[in-house]
């Protein structure tokens, strides 16, 4: 029960430090044996919250340690998925030439296009029509 207490602690703590950008601090638990594929209590990567947040070094980072680009949440998202209904444009370009699947589909039957349409994510809908028309 202790060790279950100690890795959701963890897990909260990392979770927080991806939200406040702390590319350092993760750089340390990540080097120190946090998994870069960490998830919430609702499925949600770590990549997914740095793509949802715009947070471009730290998805390169945790690309780079290992995270799954085609990871999804319960709401079968994806971290590209995140990035496009946020508007966060610099992050899709890492996503995409990471190699993200542009036509994955979320739980709604939605890709990453259609969900920044949704969302008014006017940029982020651009760039991924233009992925979208090159492949």
């Amino acid at each position: 029960m202790v060790k279950q207490h100690n890795a959701s602690a963890e897990t909260s703590l990392v979770f927080d430090i991806v939200r406040q950008g702390d590319f350092g601090q993760l750089q340390i638990l990540i080097d120190s044996g946090v998994d870069p594929d960490s998830q919430d209590a609702d499925g949600a990567s770590l990549l997914m919250l740095a793509s949802q947040l715009g947070h471009t070094d730290i998805a390169t980072l945790l690309l780079e340690k290992g995270a799954d680009l085609h990871a999804t949440g319960e709401d079968g998202k994806t971290p590209l998925m995140y990035a496009a209904m946020f508007n966060q444009v610099a992050t899709i370009n890492i996503l995409l030439l990471s190699g993200a699947d542009a036509y994955a589909k979320s739980a709604d039957g939605l890709t990453a296009l259609g969900l920044a349409r949704a969302m008014g994510a006017e940029a982020a809908a651009s760039r991924l029509a233009q992925h979208v028309e090159l492949f």
